[in-house]
């Protein structure tokens, strides 16, 4: 064997024993990598849960106030209902007396 084939031969085990080398403290470091990587998975899933939680609280709140809210529309309805029936009993009992009711002005009104 000449000094190329050697040369060669001694650059190709160094080559090899260089990869094997990192190959061993690749594993290492991947564990490491992995049990940072779960922390990191434990922590965010930590923290959506927690603020899960926090929203159906927020939710629940907003339900309540939601059906609140539509007991008192349906008791202003009622209520608007019973008005207008008082309404067309008054301006019957206006114009039976011979008067002229004052006119309902139903137009919104702007801000």
């Amino acid at each position: 064997m000449d000094a190329g084939g050697i040369a060669a031969l001694v650059t190709s085990f160094v080559a090899l024993l260089g990869a094997y080398l990192a190959w061993r403290k690749t594993k290492p470091e991947t564990r490491v990598l992995d049990g940072d990587a779960a922390e990191s998975y434990q922590r965010i899933a930590s923290q959506s849960a927690k603020r899960e939680l926090e929203l159906m609280a927020k939710i629940d709140v907003l339900e309540k106030r939601v059906d609140e809210l539509a007991e008192q529309l349906e008791d202003a309805i009622k209520r608007a209902e019973k008005f207008e029936d008082w309404a067309r009993r008054l301006v019957h009992q206006v114009r039976s007396l011979g008067a002229v009711p004052v006119p309902l002005d139903v137009t919104k009104e702007t801000e």
